[in-house]
């Protein structure tokens, strides 16, 4: 491989890395502002429907999260980090890495309080916590 080509892979890689990390700050963050109060099965299942939203619209969690209504606690230019210093919230975040709690079909949620427009369309058919959950008809 030419130099050039070694330096292009390792741009290629470094940049990759680094959507990685972001991608990783804002799902933490649009977590925290979303189930900071839920258990560790809260807090799995928030992350889960991210997840889904990001695989099944082919792009990142950060532009999945910051898409205007996507999720009710982002505001447009908010900055993503206040995560950091809440350790109970980090401690429930970890353990909630390797937890399955929904499947791949749930893309919605909403506080169980609450009946929004948006979900008379969808199948809400799972509560965990505070939180219902929904998929597509």
């Amino acid at each position: 491989m030419s130099t050039a080509g070694a330096l292009f892979l390792v741009m290629l890689l470094s940049s990759s890395a680094r959507a990685k990390v972001a991608d990783t700050t804002c799902e933490k963050s649009i977590t925290w502002l979303e189930a900071r109060g839920e258990s560790t099965r809260g807090v799995a299942a928030v992350r889960q429907v991210i997840h889904n939203r990001s695989r099944r619209s082919g792009v990142g969690v950060c532009k999945i999260v910051k898409l205007k209504g996507q999720f009710s606690s982002y505001r447009r230019g908010m900055h993503l980090s206040q995560v950091r210093y809440d350790k109970k919230f980090l401690t429930k975040w970890e353990d909630s890495s390797t937890m399955h709690v929904l499947n791949n079909n749930y893309t919605y949620y909403f506080r169980k309080d609450i009946q929004p427009e948006w979900a008379r369309r969808l199948r809400c058919d799972r509560v965990v916590d505070h939180h219902r959950f929904c998929r597509d008809n």
